[in-house]
């Protein structure tokens, strides 16, 4: 019988034991179901941690994409913007130097036609002069040949 005890107690300890690791077992599969189950949180994340990379490098290449299409685009309206005011200052020039000239042309006119009206103007002055010169010149051959004609037939004024 006391073989039987210590049987039924060795019995015991083996069934204690048993369900013991029966609970550890269990726990164990509760951890590595809930381990598998972080394994597959930290996968999924890594995977959209990787999706959300390629998805920022994708934009990064379109915005250096687009950055080198302004930057070409803002050449061109740069050389468009020098040639418009290299025109501009062409057309300014031109224009310019028209009004000189054409203002020189019309101060040179202007001054011709001075010019040339004073010299008409002293021209009549001379014609009018001359005139009257010799409308005094017949005025006074009248006279002169009066008075020579009354000296001649005056009595002569002996000179003493």
């Amino acid at each position: 019988e006391r073989k039987v005890s210590q049987l039924q107690q060795q019995l015991n300890c083996v069934q204690e034991q048993q369900v013991k690791l029966y609970e550890k077992n269990n726990e164990l599969k509760e951890s590595s179901k809930e381990e598998a189950s972080v394994k597959k949180e930290f996968q999924i994340q890594i995977e959209e941690l990787m999706y959300s990379f390629k998805q920022s490098q994708s934009q990064i290449r379109e915005k250096e994409d687009l950055n080198l299409e302004l930057q070409s685009q803002l050449s061109s309206l740069q050389k468009l913007q020098q040639q418009q005011q290299n025109q501009a200052e062409e057309d300014y020039e031109e224009v310019l130097n028209t009004t000189v000239t054409t203002a020189n042309s019309s101060i040179s006119s202007s001054f011709l036609d001075d010019e040339s009206t004073k010299e008409e103007e002293k021209k009549e002055e001379n014609e009018d002069e001359d005139r009257e010169t010799k409308v005094l010149q017949e005025q006074w051959g009248s006279v002169a040949t009066v008075a020579t004609s009354k000296v001649n037939t005056s009595t002569p004024v002996p000179l003493s």
